[in-house]
Parts: C-alpha cells; structure tokens; sequence
C-alpha cells in the first residue's frame, strides 16, 4: 500500500494527505515553493522514508483563454510549483485531467459543491475544514488523492 498526496493546484486549491492505512489531512495550497516543499517534507518524514511509498496525484492545469493573462500565470505557476517541490522530495508525479478524475468521482456535470459534499461524506472528521463553500479546493484535493489511490 501507498501513501498518497492529492493536489489540486490554484490559488484556491488544497493540498490532501492520505497516509497508508486511512486518515486525511488537508491544506490550502501554500502560496510560495518553501511552503509547499515544508508542507510535503513534513508528511514524507512523519509517515516513511524519502520519497518511498508515496505517490502525488494533481489536477492537470490547463490554460484558458477566457480566463486571462494573470489567472493563466497563477496556474503555470502552481503547477511549477507542484513539480519543484516533487522533484527536491523524488516523489513521483503524476497529473490527472478533470474531465478523468471528476465523473468518476462526483458525477458528470456536477459542480464543486458536489465535490465538497462528497468529500464531507468520505471523511466526516474533516467535516468542520469543509463546511464554508470555498473550501471546494480542499474538498477536491481529497478527491483526487482518493481517486489516485484507487485508480491510477
């Protein structure tokens, strides 16, 4: 069995732990690489050894047009950050698109308060970290931890 490390990358995105056995932790996404490779450092050294059984899963960033210049640049930059600090820790890394990840999970066509609620019903001791609707990004990092371990 793995450990697994779910992302969804954004400014508004979280981070999920999924250490072998069961449990879940969850945490926005840092804004800085220091912070993200800390975050991860800490998770790799409270459950293994150096980049030994664990395994990342992220959302796939995509860029969209409609979504202009300084958003596009915020999703380059988080996935840049996702890869630097998986390369500094030699976990493996892998990406997942969307439209892969979330009908399997929460349904085709359902929005991210699905996603929230689904993930409140996997893990009701996060319930309080996922109670405000913005929270969608924690809920969606668990999720795609959840679907890693399940799935790829």
């Amino acid at each position: 069995m793995t450990s697994v490390i779910g992302l969804d990358p954004g400014v508004t995105g979280g981070v999920a732990l999924l250490p072998e056995g069961c449990g879940a932790e969850v945490y926005p996404m840092p804004g800085g690489p220091l912070e993200l490779y800390t975050l991860l450092r800490g998770f790799v050294a409270k459950h293994g050894v150096r980049g030994t059984g664990f395994v990342v899963w992220s959302e796939k960033a995509f860029l969209m047009p409609s979504n202009g210049a300084k958003a596009n640049f915020a999703v380059g930059r988080s996935a840049g950050l996702i890869q630097m600090a998986c390369a500094a820790l030699g976990l493996p890394l892998y990406e997942v698109a969307p439209n892969t990840w979330r009908p399997a999970m929460v349904g085709r066509g359902k929005d991210k308060e699905a996603s929230r609620l689904l993930a409140i019903q996997h893990y009701p001791h996060l319930a309080d970290r996922l109670k405000f609707k913005n929270s969608h990004g924690l809920a969606e990092a668990l999720l795609i931890a959840e679907w890693g371990k399940t799935h790829g």
